[in-house]
């Protein structure tokens, strides 16, 4: 019996210790996707992990960091370009006016919700928004969260302490 109280204690702490080392304390990974056919014919396929505050603002989170590519070129956050504010919701639309902006190093984007979907400003040659925030190329774009594995390992653990303190007293 003195095996099995250990054993639950052991449960617990490693539990709670696991719930505390998330991969990004204090923020929400969410995947992200975009994708259409640019104006110039070529495609656009975009997609990633964003990071963001894990408390929301006006129904928004945001945007701390990006991790991805678009048609292959790495993407990093880039704040600076086409005003963005660089907030994401769990809604829709899930960016606001203003968007969220990322950059290859070369070129800037921004996504960003123009009243009746989703489109795509950037500095490529030929693109951009033409001087009107509400042109640009419309895109079919999403962000879901990711699962923290944290509270997975938690059941996991537990179920675990279950079955053997069942098979302990039976």
């Amino acid at each position: 019996m003195k095996r099995l109280d250990l054993l639950l204690r052991a449960t617990a702490v490693a539990a709670s210790l696991l719930g505390v080392a998330g991969a990004h304390a204090g923020s929400i990974d969410w995947t992200f996707s975009y994708e259409d056919t640019a104006t110039d014919g070529s495609l656009i396929d975009a997609s990633g992990t964003l990071v963001t505050a894990d408390t929301a603002v006006g129904g928004h989170f945001l945007v701390t960091g990006v991790s991805g590519t678009r048609n292959g070129a790495s993407l990093t956050l880039d704040p600076s370009f086409g005003g963005a504010d660089d907030e994401l919701g769990p809604g829709t639309p899930q960016t606001s006016f203003a968007g969220i902006s990322f950059s290859d190093g070369t070129n800037e984007f921004n996504v960003f919700w123009n009243g009746s979907g989703y489109s795509e400003c950037s500095t490529l040659p030929g693109a951009g928004c033409n001087g009107n925030d509400s042109d640009g190329t419309p895109v079919s774009f999403t962000a879901t969260t990711v699962p923290e594995p944290a509270p997975m390992a938690m059941l996991a653990l537990g179920l675990a302490a279950l079955a053997v303190r069942r098979k302990r007293g039976a």
